[in-house]
């Protein structure tokens, strides 16, 4: 089969076809490198993580698809009811476009993507217990030559997404255990409980790959959709422990943050061109470190402003 057919009913020994559905978490282990897992819409309810793990992989000329049906009048949801971690993604050459992330338990991220050379296209994730979209390694014994690479986070939109200690939820992340090339372009993040784009790295787990934002928009991040006052707050926060990074923020624009609209987070090297922060809680654009060290930051073309209070 060219397209195997997946719907909230489909059975575990569905046949794939449109008329016989399968599962979608049977789906996913057995599909093969130029297949396409085609989506029903309707509300797909889980128990338990939908994993998949290293290993089942696409190529870069036959990737594996997974999509919204085309023909469909909605979009399907995918949702983890409170009880587990959402899609926890170890896979490489994978290609995921046009459906909605829900519904992980508190502390568990919406959508982990832990394989090289993957593309989210038009995710949608909210009202997840943690990151709506986080890019971070499978298992804590991966080395650092598996943390995930050359992902494209692309069109993509998270908001809130809450945990109960308002620490953790981020709209998206690229943290703590990733590698080089992971993009995120054109994606929205809002409403969060702690910030829209975190890119914090650590002392224990040293740096990071260098991550590139571009044609993004983060606001009112730290502030529930009701109005709570939530975690940190920051749009675009750039780094963490003082480590370098390189992480580069393009054409992007930050507003009405709880905090920091673009914040190095106390990252030495951050580079930011062509982007706007307005009326941020705090700092519109912050450059700083937290130790006395070199620094080269870059910033070109960026408009900082605020309203006469």
């Amino acid at each position: 089969l060219e397209e195997i057919h997946v719907a909230p009913d489909g059975a575990p020994a569905g046949l794939g076809t449109p008329d016989r559905p399968l599962s979608l978490d049977v789906a996913v282990q057995y599909v093969q490198p130029g297949q396409t897992i085609v989506l029903k819409e309707g509300t797909y309810k889980f128990i338990a993580p939908l994993r998949i793990p290293h290993g089942i992989d696409g190529t870069a000329e036959a990737p594996i698809r997974m999509i919204a049906d085309p023909n469909a009048a909605s979009r399907p949801v995918l949702d983890f009811q409170g009880l587990s971690a959402g899609i926890v993604h170890g896979g490489d050459y994978w290609y995921f476009s046009g459906f909605d992330v829900t519904g992980a338990a508190n502390g568990q991220k919406g959508f982990q993507v832990s394989g090289h050379y993957n593309t989210l296209e038009r995710i949608d994730t909210y009202r997840n217990g943690n990151t709506g979209i986080q890019i971070s390694r499978f298992a804590g014994s991966d080395p650092v030559s598996e943390w995930p690479s050359y992902n494209l986070i692309l069109n993509c939109t998270s908001w809130s997404n809450v945990d109960a200690g308002y620490e953790d939820a981020d709209g998206f992340a690229a943290k703590l255990t990733c590698g080089p090339g992971n993009v995120l372009d054109g994606c929205v993040a809002y409403n969060n409980a702690d910030d829209g784009y975190d890119l914090y790295a650590k002392i224990e787990t040293g740096p990071i790959g260098a991550v590139t934002i571009r044609n993004s928009v983060a606001y009112a991040n730290g502030i529930l959709e009701d109005g709570t006052n939530a975690g940190n707050g920051n749009g675009f926060k750039l780094g963490g422990s003082n480590i370098p990074g390189a992480h580069r923020l393009e054409n992007s624009y930050a507003f009405f943050n709880k905090s920091k609209g673009i914040d190095s987070n106390s990252c030495p090297d951050v580079i930011v061109e062509n982007s706007v922060s307005y009326n941020n809680g705090r700092y519109n654009v912050a450059f700083y470190t937290n130790i006395e060290q070199n620094t080269a930051y870059q910033a070109k073309g960026v408009i900082s402003f605020k309203d006469d209070t």
